[in-house]
C-alpha cells in the first residue's frame, strides 16, 4: 500500500508525508487516496499485463495473417482492451487530483518543487505504447513536419496516446481522448511524405542574368529564401524554386522541367562562375522550360555532362554559379 500511494502521489507531482497522513486516517480525502491509489495500482498492473498479451498476439505477424480478418478483429479487441484500461487508469488519477488541494490543506502532501516529466512525444497529455502493432511497410519520418504541428496541436486539446512497433519504433496508431468525456477515437499512421528533394533558388537580375542558390531541402524551403536573397541583393527581379537533377543519371524526365516567361526564357544570360561549384542549365528557349543538372565540383565535370534524350528538346547549354545559401538574419 505504501509503494501505490508514494508512486500516485509521485506522479500527481506530490510528496506524502506520512506521519501527518497516519495522523489523519479518518478523513474522507486520506481515506480517498489510499482507495484511489489501490485502483490505479491495479490498473496500472492490468494494463502491463494486457499489453504483453497484444504483444505475443501480433509479434509474429506473417504478411498473410497481416491481411486476415480474424487476426485484424484480434489485434482491434486487444488494444481496445488495453485503451479501456488506460481510460480506467486515469480515471482514477483524475479522482486523486480532486483531494489534492484537501491533503495539501492537511499538510499531508507536498507539491514537488520540479514541473513533471512530460510524455513521449514531449507534451503532458502525451503518451508512448511500445507493442508489436504490425508495421504497414511504408516508411514514416517521426521529424515530418506535418506531424509534428499534429502533436502539438492535438496535444493541447486531448490526451493523445501514441502506438509503437515495438521492434521498430515506427509510430503506426495514434489515439485521442477527450480530456472531458473519455471518448476516444484512433488514426492509422500508413506513411508520411517529406519535401526533402534537393532544391535551389533561380534568380534573375534585372539584365537577364541567371544565378543559382542552394542546395535547398524541399521547394518550399527554397522559396522561402526568396525574400532574405531579394532584400540582400537589388539586382533580383524575379526567382524561382527549381529542382536539381542528379548528375548521375542521364535521363530527365518530363515533370523535371520548369515554365520560365517567354521574355527571360528568351533574353536569360550566364554569369559570372564566382563559386565553388557550378550547375548545368538546359534552356529550352523556344518552349520557355528548363531543368537544372548539379551541382558539379568543376566546369569541366559540367561540360561533360549529357543527357540520354538525343538532343530533344533542342536547349541551350548554360553553366551557372551555384551559392551557398546565406544564413537568415
Amino acid at each position: 500500500m505504501t509503494d501505490a500511494v508514494d508512486a500516485l502521489t509521485c506522479r500527481l507531482g506530490y510528496t506524502v508525508d506520512w506521519r501527518k497522513l497516519h495522523h489523519h486516517l479518518d478523513q474522507p480525502a486520506v481515506t480517498a487516496l489510499i482507495a484511489v491509489a489501490t485502483a490505479t495500482r491495479f490498473t496500472a498492473s492490468q494494463q502491463h499485463r494486457h499489453e504483453r498479451i497484444v504483444t505475443a498476439l501480433l509479434g509474429n505477424v506473417t504478411p498473410a495473417a497481416a491481411t486476415d480478418p480474424r487476426e485484424e478483429d484480434t489485434a482491434a479487441t486487444a488494444a481496445h482492451l488495453v485503451l479501456s484500461l488506460h481510460d480506467a487508469h486515469h480515471t482514477a488519477l483524475d479522482e486523486a487530483r480532486k483531494v489534492t488541494g484537501p491533503l495539501v490543506a492537511l499538510g499531508v502532501l507536498t507539491p514537488h518543487a520540479l514541473t513533471p516529466a512530460t510524455g513521449g512525444h514531449g507534451h503532458p497529455r502525451t503518451h508512448t505504447r511500445r507493442i508489436a502493432m504490425p508495421d504497414t511497410g511504408y516508411p514514416f519520418d517521426t521529424r515530418n513536419r506535418a506531424y509534428q504541428r499534429f502533436l502539438t496541436l492535438a496535444g493541447d486539446h486531448f490526451e493523445v496516446v501514441g502506438w509503437d512497433n515495438a521492434t521498430t519504433g515506427r509510430p503506426t496508431m495514434i489515439t485521442l481522448i477527450d480530456i472531458g468525456s473519455r471518448d476516444a477515437f484512433s488514426l492509422a499512421l500508413l506513411d508520411s511524405a517529406e519535401d526533402h528533394q534537393p532544391h535551389a533558388l533561380l534568380a534573375v537580375t534585372t539584365t537577364a542574368a541567371m544565378s543559382l542558390h542552394g542546395p535547398i531541402p524541399g521547394r518550399a524551403a527554397a522559396a522561402d529564401y526568396a525574400p532574405h536573397l531579394a532584400m540582400h541583393n537589388a539586382d533580383v527581379a524575379a526567382t524561382t524554386p527549381v529542382g536539381l537533377h542528379d548528375p548521375d543519371a542521364p535521363h530527365v524526365g518530363d515533370d523535371e522541367w520548369t515554365a520560365v516567361p517567354p521574355d527571360i526564357a528568351a533574353a536569360a544570360r550566364t554569369t559570372t562562375l564566382d563559386a565553388a561549384r557550378v550547375a548545368l542549365v538546359l534552356l529550352d528557349r523556344e518552349r520557355a522550360q528548363l531543368t537544372v543538372v548539379g551541382p558539379f565540383p568543376s566546369i569541366d565535370a559540367a561540360e561533360a555532362w549529357q543527357s540520354d534524350a538525343d538532343g530533344w528538346p533542342p536547349v541551350d547549354r548554360l553553366l551557372l554559379p551555384v551559392h551557398t545559401p546565406v544564413t537568415r538574419d
